[in-house]
């Protein structure tokens, strides 16, 4: 159960508040739409709507769109099933920027607080969001993932640090 939330806090991705100080206002406003776009998508079990918006290089990772897209249907259809409800989520400014080789890479942390029959459980999660240095859409990475191997992200993105400190993934019972 534990996992099957994290996966869904992983694909129920926030918006996010309209500041950050590092970033141009313009990239916020643009990771706000991006994050917007795929958590209206995830509502909706629009598991395309999801890969639209979830970085390239992670879809390749997992053995292309239709792989993640099959997961994505697969965590909703469970979600339906056991009746898990999103009862509310908040999320804080994108993290400063850091570079990685061609790409800029941020993370957005967030609280999501789930339900399912009667119980629930918080999240305390994180969501990557990833553009070329060059200018370009940014794209997502769910948190939960990158938790279990925080290595994953160098691997994706060459010239991140490979030391850079991700904010804890937990689930915890209410």
């Amino acid at each position: 159960m534990k996992r099957l939330l994290a996966l869904l806090a992983l694909a129920i991705l926030p918006l996010v508040p309209a500041f950050a100080a590092d970033l141009s206002a313009k990239d916020v406003a643009a990771i706000d739409k991006v994050m917007a776009e795929s958590n209206a998508a995830f509502l909706r079990s629009d598991a395309a709507g999801v890969a639209d918006t979830t970085a390239d290089r992670l879809l390749a990772a997992v053995g292309g769109r239709a792989a993640y897209i099959a997961s994505i249907e697969g965590a909703t259809k469970v979600a339906q099933v056991q009746g898990i409800q999103v009862v509310s989520h908040t999320a804080e400014p994108p993290t400063a920027p850091v570079k990685a080789g061609d790409f800029i890479v941020s993370v957005v942390k967030e609280v999501t607080v789930m339900e399912s029959h009667g119980r629930k459980l918080r999240n305390d999660g994180f969501t990557v969001v990833v553009r070329p240095a060059a200018g370009g859409a940014w794209k997502l990475i769910g948190g939960a993932g990158v938790a279990q191997n925080p290595g994953v992200i160098a691997m994706l993105y060459p010239g991140f640090p490979k030391d850079y400190k991700f904010p804890p993934f937990t689930n915890t019972p209410m």
